[in-house]
């Protein structure tokens, strides 16, 4: 089967999206999320 003939909700995501082409600044961890996304914030503000 043709990745474009399945169902969009079945599709491999890597063909939906191309994350590898995306310069990421920060990758933040699920089992870190409050403390990295509080630290990330707080660079954003400091940006402003």
């Amino acid at each position: 089967m043709n990745l474009k003939d399945m169902d969009i909700h079945w599709r491999p995501q890597t063909h939906m999206c191309i994350p590898c082409h995306v310069n990421y600044t920060y990758i933040i961890r699920f089992d870190n999320l409050v403390k990295e996304s509080n630290e990330v914030l707080g660079w954003i503000q400091q940006d402003q």
